[in-house]
Formats: structure tokens, C-alpha cells, sequence
């Protein structure tokens, strides 16, 4: 039998349900809610700004981006880098410190054409390019067709571009816009540019939006079929038969072309993924107007820690072949470029493969060469953690007036956490969490005191470690001061 009168039980139910939940958050700190990750791992698509890299500090890896500039995109060499390494200063430490949000921000940045304080020239053509940021499940990636697989559905992600946008979306855009220039006369090419920008771009989005484009101007479908085929078909880049047909069956739409060949079986992917990429997508990619693809795979070590001597090198072997020797216009162009995450535990339990499989020769794994080739993510300091703290708090302020304080904070008083954590930012946000969390729980007053913060570090351990942080912490490291 019930305890209480259910009539009663429904009484304070609906009272409750006729207005908002307390949150001490926000009458405590000013608050929207907890400003921080509970566990601050990054997730391309997810929901969270705390973790699908809305959230970013641009000053915290200022320098490491203008490096990626000039290494990649605008070089004071004649060209830009094939393959080059994202490294974790040994410094640093291993895991958490920021290497998959910080190549999320460098997507972003170039599929964005955000160039402020990069480049001096943002008008040059050269910068016109795609980026995908390739994540891959631990022992997802076997073989350089899985690899291949993984890129075509990087470019599906919802979200991972504003808008709830993927990165085909950007693709159909800007190759419908190419097409469209190969069928327009000055006068109807002037009133289009002159449209207001989020109208062209969701007219350019959709078969049935560009339908409309087309017939205002005296122009029909066949009439665009028949310029993107001849655009497709170009002696110099043609994109392979397959994949054109597919396009086509999938009204011209590269999200559709992308899960046409994601449905197909994987010994289909064995056997023709390596063409479908290098002579399908790819020349797609340089109809489409880009001079450049950008191809970040995070976590490469997931890829070759679980594959065997012999398939690393088959693996590298592909991987080198396809993308920088073989014959194809993305070869000649110098069309791809590769950054590879390195940890600073793995080089050398990767570098015998490397070596066999000639990839020491195009990005030098030994020092002091490798230098050339990689951006090094150095070790945070308790100034740019404090800054990075803030950033937090500031997306979900509701006073504006405390933007760029420490607030509820004292000032410094994060620093005892920051020390415990070795100054790694994931174990940095985990305390922030979880010490914020306590200061509600407990009502504590503004400002939050350092005095406070040493008492939890005190009681409370480090988030554990997960699988692979233990895994690569037993594996050789290779301590090498990149700057001999």
C-alpha cells in the first residue's frame, strides 16, 4: 500500500511542474550550469559544447596553429608539407591534453576560410581548401581500405560544421557553385553574387533549391547534368566511372554518393577503395574548386598498435603508394596533405615500419629531421589553464559583467588542482567539475577558495586512467628533444 495519499502525491507534482527546477548554479555562482566536462573527451557530433569543441580557447594553442599555417598552408618552402606529425611534447605527458579538439579548430578554420592572424593574403586561391578530421575507434582501421571507409563517413557526420552541417554538405555547395560558373553569363552570374549568402547556400544545398536557381534563369536540369559530367570528365582530373555513376544516382548529392559506397560490402572496399578515394572523391574535391585536402587522421596510433609487423607495412605501404606515388592527379597536384598524430610514447614502436616502407624519406620520424615535419603541442602552464578555465565559465554565464574573471573562483586559487593534475587540461576540467560540484553540494560562498580547492585535491584521487593511457605509458618512449 502507499505511504502517502496518491491524490497528494499528484498534488506536489503538478505544483512542481508549473515551474522551473532550482539551480544553484545559478544563485550560488551566476552560473547556467556546471561550465565544465565531467570527463572532457572530445566527441565529433555530440550535443555538448563541453565536448563537441564549441567551446575553445583560441589563445591556448595560438602558436601551434600559426605553426600548422606555415608548415601546411602557406610555406616559406615552394611546398606544402605531404605528411607532417602532430606530437605531445613528452613534457606535456600523454592523453588529455586537448591534440583532438585542437584538429577539430584547425578544420574548422580552413573549411571556414578563417584566416585572421594566419595569412596576410586571405584572397589567394591557394587557400581555398577542404579538411576532415578523422577519428577512428580503437582497432577500427586494419587496412588502408578501412582507412579509405573512414573518410567517407567522416564526411557524413552531422554537426560537425555549423548548422548541424557535414562536411558533404560544404562539398555539394561549393561544386554545384562550380558548375553553375561553367553555365552562367556575366549578367545572371552578377545577380547570384549578389543574393544574400544564406540564401544561395541553401539553394545550393538541395537538388530542389538549385532546380529553382536554374529555372529563373532559362535553365533546366539535363542542361546541369550535362556541364557536371563535362566537369567531372576533364582529361587532367577525371573522376573515376563508378563513382560518377553513383553521384549522378544519387541526384548529384555527395552525402548520397557517400552512403551509396558505405553500403557496399567490405570485400568491394578491399578491392576498389583505394580508387574510389584517389580517382573518385578526390577529383570530385578538385572540381569542386579546392586546391588543397586536408586530411587530419587523430589517434593514429589506434590504427597500427593492435596490426601486426607484417600489416603495418602493408598498411604504410598503401598509404604512401596511393596518396603520394602512385600516378593520379591528386599526386600530381600535390593535392593531399596528412597530419598524423604522434604520442610520444609510440615513435619508436612505429618507426622500423616507417622506414621499410619508405616514409622516412617524405616525413623523417628520426630526429633531428622530424622537427621539419611536426607540430608540437607543449606542455600547459597554470597561465593558460587559468585562461582556458575561464573560457568555460564565461559560455555559460548569466552576469556578463564577470566575462574574462575567475569568478566564482578566488584568483589562483585553481592552481593546486592544476599541479595535481601535472597541468594535463582533461584532468584540469575533471577537478573544475568535480570541485564546483562539491562547492554546490555544500553552498559555499563566492569567492571559492584556494584554501578549499587544496582540501578536495587532498581527499579526493585523479580520475583513472583508461585503457590506452596504460597501454602506451608500457610501451618504449622515446624522449626526443625535437629542437636538437
Amino acid at each position: 500500500m502507499p505511504s502517502i495519499n496518491p491524490l497528494r502525491q499528484q498534488q506536489v507534482v503538478k505544483r512542481a511542474d508549473g515551474g522551473e527546477p532550482p539551480n544553484p548554479y545559478a544563485k550560488l555562482y551566476g552560473l547556467r550550469e556546471n561550465p565544465f566536462p565531467s570527463l572532457a573527451i572530445f566527441q565529433t557530433a555530440a550535443a555538448d559544447p563541453r565536448r563537441n569543441g564549441e567551446i575553445y580557447d583560441p589563445e591556448f594553442r595560438r602558436d601551434e596553429e600559426k605553426r600548422f599555417f606555415r608548415l601546411f598552408v602557406q610555406p616559406d618552402t615552394p611546398d606544402p608539407l605531404g605528411i607532417g606529425f602532430l606530437r605531445l611534447d613528452p613534457q606535456a605527458g600523454g592523453r588529455g591534453n586537448g591534440k583532438s579538439i585542437f584538429l577539430h579548430r584547425l578544420m574548422l578554420r580552413v573549411n571556414n576560410q578563417d584566416w585572421e592572424d594566419w595569412s596576410i593574403n586571405t584572397t589567394d586561391p591557394q587557400l581555398f581548401g577542404l579538411a576532415a578530421h578523422v577519428l577512428p575507434e580503437p582497432r577500427s582501421i586494419k587496412s588502408f581500405a578501412h582507412l579509405v571507409q573512414h573518410v567517407f563517413k567522416t564526411l557524413t557526420i552531422r554537426g560537425v560544421l555549423p548548422n548541424d552541417k557535414n562536411l558533404a554538405n560544404k562539398i555539394d555547395v561549393d561544386f554545384h557553385a562550380a558548375v553553375l560558373l561553367s553555365m552562367l553569363g556575366d549578367d545572371e552570374l552578377k545577380e547570384l553574387l549578389e543574393m544574400p549568402l544564406e540564401e544561395l547556400t541553401s539553394s545550393l544545398e538541395t537538388r530542389e533549391g538549385l532546380e529553382k536557381l536554374l529555372a529563373g534563369r532559362n535553365l533546366d536540369w539535363a542542361e546541369y547534368e550535362d556541364t557536371a559530367r563535362k566537369l567531372l570528365s576533364s582529361s587532367d582530373a577525371p573522376v573515376d566511372p563508378e563513382v560518377l555513376d553513383a553521384l549522378v544516382s544519387a541526384k548529384w548529392q555527395v552525402t548520397g554518393l557517400c552512403k551509396e559506397l558505405l553500403a557496399r560490402s567490405s570485400y568491394r572496399w578491399q578491392q576498389n577503395g583505394a580508387r574510389w578515394l584517389v580517382h573518385g572523391l578526390l577529383p570530385l574535391l578538385m572540381a569542386a574548386g579546392y586546391r588543397r585536402f586536408y586530411l587530419f587522421i587523430d589517434e593514429f596510433e589506434r590504427i597500427y598498435i593492435s596490426q601486426t609487423s607484417r600489416k603495418r607495412d602493408e598498411f604504410l605501404d598503401s598509404f604512401r603508394h596511393h596518396l603520394y606515388e602512385a600516378p593520379s592527379a591528386a599526386v600530381a597536384r600535390k593535392f593531399v596533405s596528412t597530419l598524423l598524430t604522434i604520442h610520444p610514447s609510440i615513435d619508436d614502436y612505429l618507426l622500423a615500419n616507417w622506414a621499410r616502407t619508405g616514409l622516412e624519406q617524405l616525413a623523417p620520424l628520426t630526429k633531428p629531421r622530424t622537427a621539419m615535419h611536426t607540430i608540437s603541442l607543449g606542455a600547459s602552464t597554470t597561465e593558460k589553464l587559468g585562461h582556458l578555465l575561464i573560457t568555460y565559465m564565461d559560455y555559460f554565464r548569466i552576469d556578463k559583467a564577470r566575462q574574462g574573471t575567475p569568478h566564482p573562483f578566488a584568483a589562483g586559487a585553481m592552481e593546486p588542482a592544476m599541479i595535481a593534475a601535472r597541468l594535463y587540461p582533461r584532468t584540469t576540467l575533471w577537478y573544475a567539475y568535480m570541485i564546483l560540484h562539491q562547492a554546490v553540494a555544500s553552498g559555499v560562498a563566492t569567492p571559492i577558495s584556494r584554501r578549499f580547492v587544496e582540501d578536495f585535491v587532498a581527499d579526493h584521487p585523479t580520475p583513472p586512467e583508461d585503457e590506452e593511457d596504460r597501454l602506451f605509458a608500457a610501451l618504449p618512449s622515446s624522449r626526443a628533444d625535437l629542437t636538437e
